[in-house]
């Protein structure tokens, strides 16, 4: 019998990570601040310094780990610019190695492979993973965290469950639902302990192994946990983030924002990484199980009549494993999964691969039984008529039992499917449970992948000789080759709809406008604008006839003002609940800052004489509670100068809309920025 050890593994996922980063580093020209999130975080940037304060509130929508990154990032040379994305860029790529290092553990090299190529090519991680966002890093460390105190709870090891308690308040220091890894092991693990576990270690150290990894979390949160106490505590935090939370009655509701919005981003990249993930996990395990088998006559008879029965019998045949038939399977599951995906969206799918493959795992326990033989290295014939097994099938079990991840993903799924619909639909809350459905779905593969060469074990089943598998090997080939044509050619018919690269600056050029009519306005060059008393409203251009193209090419040509010229100029410039464009306007040399009232008048200088000051009202202030109510009671303290249109990206749309609001109103795509002269 002929084995060898994966030497392709290693390339394959060098492969997948190489690609990741491109498709996340790629076409920064593009990109830009525009969600208010990142136009908080990346405050660290220039409020911190000017006002040697942070930004209001920030401390209650997420500790400083990832605004402390982006200054510090900022300072780096020629890094200024794309420093508010460099941690979710970095934390993106790095995110396909630890999802491969932790469904090969749990699940098998094939679930590894898979999960490596749904991460690199998601087109939603790719969106988040180019946003100055805490998102992508955050899922990454608890990742790491999780898949490290499972590798603790399954070798009873203290010292990896230390380090998953850091990992796992790291992550709380990015993000304050930092702590769920903590939670899906301990509920997890409890589980499994009463299903199984209590036969292999007691509860006292189950509980000490999830105390030390709880310990481990609150210690290195604890810092941050302090400062708290000087806004209200983590009560006051929490308390602001229960204002986002919805009653039961609105939890279907908000599953399907959340998967309506799921679908809305879902590109062909994603689509395409279904099918080729299949493809090379099962094509990578079927090269490495290849071995051929002699088979002899029966050795159980001796002397005179072995030799009479060795005449009789037939030469020693040679048998090939595993059969083509296997590798075909795995290529017709590849295109069907590809064709699926593109009907009825990646997401969808990979939920039901996940379900049907933890039901598999749990049921039809074949994972485990490889993981049992590769720890007590048995190679003995699963039954009297198949195949042995070889090095090369040990070396691809999963190296943590697989009943324990099982749990885990399906707490985890469980946890996230009940809680995340209950919160306000933003698109980016859905990360949490799309990982463990990635993880789920891997899981699935490998099982099946692994159930399909346990049955093809079987010795009546092997081809007899290997002319016949060279046959067969390059008609699939041909099938390879064919559906890889295929695909380039759909690739670049479709690959325009993926939301990856859609420009994000927008926001960006429209702050140039609105310093530029600042400016004018400052310096008496634009003509002045007044309310109409009878309320009529002013509309310089018909906001319906605009589209994100036609902005796109009136910022090309948009004459904006000298940067010398900006920050010679005496003028103050407010935004209320409009981060982002703040960050923008400071980036030109203006003086600005936030508000979050209207109770505002102009500063004076040396001389008495008035500064110019303006306010800038965005979507945002719009929907902030008793913004109208001021606004009527105050308006006219405010001199209305122009609107200045502008294109969000979609996934900063879908944070202000759900996806049946933006079908029945396209001209929500754009929205306007209101300029005042304040009085």
């Amino acid at each position: 019998m002929r084995a060898q050890r994966s030497k392709a593994e290693p390339a394959i996922v060098f492969a997948l990570v190489l690609l990741g980063l491109l498709l996340r580093a790629s076409a920064q020209t593009e990109n830009g601040i525009e969600h208010f999130d990142e136009g908080i975080y990346a405050s660290s940037v220039w409020y911190d310094h000017a006002f040697e304060v942070p930004y209001p509130s920030r401390d209650f929508y997420a500790p400083p780990f990832l605004s402390t990154l982006i200054s510090v990032l900022s300072l780096l040379p020629g890094a200024a610019r794309v420093a508010p994305f460099l941690p979710s860029i970095f934390c993106g790529f790095l995110s396909t190695v630890a999802i491969w290092w932790i469904a090969r553990s749990w699940f098998g090299r094939s679930a590894g492979l898979f999960a490596a190529t749904i991460v690199s090519m998601s087109d939603f991680h790719i969106l988040y993973s180019r946003m100055a966002m805490t998102d992508v890093p955050a899922m990454l460390l608890i990742l790491v965290s999780l898949g490290m105190g499972v590798a603790g709870i399954d070798r009873r090891c203290p010292g990896r469950m230390v380090g998953a308690g850091i990992l796992a308040g790291l992550a709380w220091w990015m993000k304050y639902t930092g702590w769920l890894p903590a939670a899906i092991l301990v509920t997890a693990t409890s589980v499994w302990w009463i299903w199984r576990g209590r036969r292999q270690i007691s509860f006292i150290r189950t509980a000490s192994l999830l105390g030390l990894m709880v310990a481990a979390m609150f210690l290195t949160f604890g810092p941050w946990l302090w400062h708290l106490q000087s806004v209200g505590g983590y009560a006051a935090v929490s308390a602001n983030h229960s204002g986002y939370i919805r009653g039961l009655s609105a939890w279907s509701d908000g599953l399907a924002s959340q998967l309506a919005s799921q679908f809305w981003l879902d590109g062909f990249p994603g689509c395409l990484s279904v099918g080729l993930g299949m493809l090379i996990a099962g094509a990578h395990r079927w090269m490495q199980a290849r071995s051929t088998w002699n088979e002899s006559p029966d050795s159980s008879v001796s002397g005179n009549d072995a030799q009479e029965q060795s005449r009789s019998l037939p030469e020693p045949r040679l048998h090939v494993f595993p059969p083509p038939s296997v590798l075909a399977r795995f290529v017709a599951a590849s295109l069907a999964m590809t064709a699926i995906a593109l009907a009825i969206w990646t997401p969808l799918l990979l939920t039901c691969i996940a379900l049907g493959g933890m039901s598999g795992v749990i049921l039809w326990p074949g994972l485990q039984r490889m993981y049992e033989r590769a720890r007590t290295q048995d190679l003995s014939p699963r039954h009297e008529d198949s195949v042995p097994l070889t090095q090369t099938d040990l070396d691809c079990a999963a190296t943590v039992d697989p009943l324990l991840a099982a749990c885990v993903v399906t707490v985890w799924f469980v946890a996230m499917l009940l809680v995340t619909p209950f919160y306000a639909p933003y698109p980016r809350l859905f990360l949490p449970l799309l990982t463990s459905i990635w993880l789920g779905a891997a899981g699935g593969v490998g099982w099946w992948i692994e159930s399909n060469l346990s049955v093809a074990r079987r010795r009546e089943d092997m081809p007899h000789n290997t002319g016949m598998l060279n046959n067969l090997v390059r008609r699939a080939m041909l099938v390879l080759i064919s559906f890889s044509v295929t695909l380039a050619i759909i690739a670049g018919r479709e690959i325009g709809s993926t939301p990856i690269w859609h420009n994000r600056r927008s926001l960006e050029n429209a702050a140039q406008e609105v310093a530029a009519m600042c400016f004018g306005d400052a310096t008496g060059t634009s003509p002045q604008i007044d309310l109409v008393p009878s309320g009529t409203v002013i509309r310089p251009r018909d906001i319906t006839l605009l589209t994100p193209d036609v902005l796109l090419e009136d910022s090309n040509r948009l004459a904006s003002v000298g940067d010398d010229q900006l920050r010679n100029q005496r003028m103050v410039i407010y935004a209320y609940g409009e981060p982002a464009l703040l960050y923008h306007l400071n980036q030109l040399g203006l003086v600005v800052s936030p508000v979050a009232q209207l109770n505002l008048a102009s500063p004076k200088s040396d001389a008495d004489s008035e500064i110019p000051s303006y306010l800038i009202v965005g979507p945002h202030a719009k929907r902030s509670d008793g913004f109208w109510e001021e606004w009527m009671a105050r308006q006219h303290q405010f001199r209305w100068l122009g609107d200045v249109p502008w294109a969000p990206s979609e996934v900063v749309l879908l944070n202000l809309y759900d996806v049946k609001w933006l079908q029945m109103h396209p001209e929500s795509f754009v929205q306007s920025l209101e300029v005042y002269r304040i009085r």
